[in-house]
């Protein structure tokens, strides 16, 4: 299917024909959904929109009324493409096609300044040409008042019509004269023209210096605030005694932030990427570490599924959103551990935002647990189901990593594809016995080698916590 046919429904149904009305049905769309839907008896049809590009497989299983379900059911699987303007090969194009652009008026204008310059020059050697030739003639004129000079004698007549040929050439010359002066009168005018010019253009670009400064302090400032509302190291390092914090802004300001505190026997930690970078980014993450305040250190909530069902509550409300078009498609996704000192155990509850531990007691995959988060964020949403607690037994030295999208989702390597979580996973593996500080050293370099020239897509934040 193409990008625009993202509205599908699926039609299904079952042979029993003693009872063909009874049968029961269960469904889910690998790709979009984790967990079977129970049908109703009276509908046979399953209907997704607003689908996102990629692979997805249709599965379902039939049921007769005694219970007894079909294990092998039936499949479909289909393909929605990727618009043809979200390709690499269009961004391409596009830059290509503007650099030739550009390419070509610097061309055409430097063309042009050599047929003005050619013009300058032609004229330049024709009005010389001019005056060698005046000069010339002055001189045949000095000739001819010679002769007119010897002749005088001969007869006062054809010396009063030397005299007045000469007084008219002499009028020639003295209007040519009068010309060349004005000529470099203009000339003169262009000059202070051009240079007036030069010095409107050095004022607007001294404008735009002071004004960029003033922008770029503005956002450094918001940023100083920023950072003075997270916890600092030394508080993170209060609740966990080894760790490391990877965050790299797009921007000046990040909309990647990470929250943590203690209430009683609980350690509280989460990573938040809100909707947008920059400046937008950074004020719905200074909303996100209010809201974090209020349902968790405040009303003293220790259950995470519990916290972000009000986190996302709150959001709604602030944000009003209604579910309409004209909603603000602003949100956050985030991770949210709750450790539980007195019997080693966490609780992790997600939106769109999943989680790594690392077991030092493991070997290989075995010592990577990956918790899932639910396909919701914190904002209005298609569904709006509540949040899943998971909760696990934390072993001895276990390490959690938490991250945002940021840094599985950057493009980059010899081909320019995704970080993704199969390559996070291979580097916990392969540095788990370093400190963690070091691997986020070590991360942050890799991560940089991976990206090298490619522009950086978002905001990144990854937390390594040792228990």
């Amino acid at each position: 299917f193409s990008h625009a046919q993202n509205r599908i429904t699926i039609h299904f149904t079952g042979l029993y024909y003693p009872v063909p009305e009874k049968i029961n049905y269960m469904y889910k769309l690998e790709g979009f959904e984790s967990s079977w839907i129970q049908s109703t008896e009276n509908l046979r049809q399953a209907t997704y929109t607003n689908l996102k590009p990629g692979e997805y497989t249709f599965r379902v299983l039939a049921a007769n009324p005694d219970g007894l379900w079909n294990t092998t059911g039936d499949t479909f699987h289909f393909t929605i493409r990727h618009p043809f303007w979200s390709t690499w090969w269009f961004y391409v194009i596009v830059i290509l096609i503007v650099s030739s652009l550009v390419y070509i008026y610097i061309l055409l204008r430097e063309e042009r300044l050599k047929r003005v310059k050619q013009q300058l020059e032609d004229m330049v050697t024709v009005r010389t040409q001019e005056i060698s030739d005046q000069s010339q003639e002055i001189m045949l004129q000095a000739e001819r008042l010679k002769q007119a000079n010897e002749e005088i004698r001969a007869t006062s007549d054809a010396l009063s019509e030397q005299n007045d040929l000469l007084q008219a050439k002499n009028d020639e010359i003295t209007i040519q004269r009068n010309e060349l002066e004005e000529q470099k009168n203009s000339l003169a005018n262009l000059a202070w023209e051009l240079q007036d010019k030069n010095e409107e253009i050095e004022r607007q670009k001294d404008l735009l210096a002071q004004q960029k400064k003033e922008i770029t302090d503005s956002i450094m400032y918001a940023q100083r605030i920023q950072n003075a509302v997270l916890p600092t190291p030394e508080q993170i390092k209060e609740l966990f005694p080894e760790f490391f914090i990877f965050n790299r802004p797009k921007s000046i300001v990040s909309g990647d932030f990470y929250w943590a505190t203690r209430i009683g026997k609980y350690r509280i930690v989460a990573v938040v990427d809100c909707t947008g970078h920059g400046v937008p980014g950074g004020f719905m993450s200074m909303l996100g570490v209010l809201m974090l305040n209020e349902v968790i250190s405040l009303r003293r909530i220790t259950d995470p599924g519990q916290a972000l069902n009000l986190l996302r509550q709150n959001i709604i409300s602030v944000l009003h959103q209604k579910g309409e078009i004209t909603d603000a498609a602003d949100g956050m996704d985030l991770s949210l551990c709750i450790i539980n000192d007195d019997d080693n155990t966490m609780a992790f509850a997600g939106a769109n935002s999943s989680m790594i531990i690392f077991n030092p007691n493991k070997k290989g995959d075995e010592a990577l647990t990956e918790l899932r988060s639910d396909r919701m964020p914190i904002a209005y949403h298609l569904i709006m189901k509540s949040f899943t607690t998971t909760k696990v037994k934390l072993e001895k030295d276990s390490v959690l990593f938490l991250y945002s999208d940021g840094l599985v989702d950057q493009f980059g390597g010899t081909d320019d594809k995704k970080f993704q979580h199969k390559k996070l996973r291979e580097f916990v593996l392969e540095h788990h016995e370093l400190p963690l500080e070091t691997q986020g050293i070590v991360l942050e370099q890799q991560f940089d080698e991976w990206k090298g020239e490619t522009f950086q897509v978002d905001d990144v934040m990854v937390l390594g916590l040792r228990i």
